[in-house]
């Protein structure tokens, strides 16, 4: 029984880790709760398993089901040890990112912003909390239109590439964002990865 317990606990942590791609933005300020809890699953199933493997010893590896176990956990453990956002990047199942920006605000938070090649947008948020708007976008001359938000608050209307020359001299551009065309405190990000307007 307890060892059924240990099997559906492994593959239950093994699923929200591969999946929290999709369920980390749902939960917004919880998804913090929850990664700690898998954080708490996983050294408790590293515990199980030292326990789980020096059974196996004394028992000189007769019981299959137990091996079995083992080795499923070992599997697991190592996969998100190595994976802790799940192994498989379901980011990259949704088109190249043809322009990527991003800005760092107070106490770390972080916000970036990812234009893909099927003209979809995805602007994600990490501060207490996940917080991800997608939508889709188009492009006239220099001028980033946002459409389809999947939000019911209001969201910026569109975005600029604006070009910015650094203390030493050097070019770089950064990404404009404006509720509307009367904005004048507008979000600017700084551009990590261009191919979407030259």
């Amino acid at each position: 029984m307890k060892n059924k317990i240990l099997l559906i606990s492994t593959i239950t942590f093994f699923i929200l880790v591969n999946t929290s791609y999709y369920w980390e933005a749902i939960l917004g300020t919880w998804s913090i709760l929850m990664t700690l809890f898998l954080f708490v699953i996983f050294l408790t199933l590293i515990i199980s398993l030292i326990y789980q493997l020096i059974l196996s010893f004394k028992e000189k590896f007769k019981f299959k089901a137990r091996v079995m176990l083992v080795a499923l956990m070992a599997v697991v453990l190592t996969l998100t040890y190595f994976n802790p956002s799940g192994f498989i990047d379901f980011e990259k199942l949704e088109g190249e990112d043809l322009l990527v920006a991003s800005r760092e605000g107070a106490a770390n938070c972080m916000t970036i912003i990812k234009f893909k090649s099927n003209y979809t947008f995805q602007d994600r948020s990490v501060c207490f909390g996940i917080d991800v708007i997608r939508g889709k976008y188009s492009i006239k001359n220099d001028t980033i239109k946002f459409e389809k938000v999947n939000r019911e608050k209001k969201y910026y209307q569109f975005a600029v590439i604006r070009p910015t020359i650094s203390k030493n001299n050097v070019t770089t551009k950064d990404l404009v964002l404006y509720k509307d065309i009367n904005d004048t405190l507008p979000l600017t990000l700084f551009i990590s990865t261009n191919k979407l307007i030259k």
